[in-house]
């Protein structure tokens, strides 16, 4: 998942876009930290979305999301 990630963010760039696909690739990687942070304050999102289920949406969003920059050709 993360080489298609990988390959997606650099066709993305070399389509245009610059901000976006790093959010995107970053994205599965930043939710446990965040989630971590979270949890350090108080506030368990396990309990409203299991873990495996999280990760996995993660993944998809950020990998659609990639998908979707790379086909698109932005316009100037």
């Amino acid at each position: 998942m993360v080489w298609l990630g990988l390959v997606l963010l650099i066709v993305a760039f070399r389509r245009g876009w610059v901000l976006a696909p790093m959010f995107l690739f970053v994205f599965p990687f930043v939710v446990p930290v965040v989630e971590a942070s979270l949890l350090h304050r108080g506030m368990d999102l396990g309990f409203m979305i299991p873990h495996q289920i999280e990760g996995l949406t993660a993944q998809i969003i950020s990998l659609a999301g990639l998908l979707l920059l790379s086909f698109h050709q932005r316009r100037v």
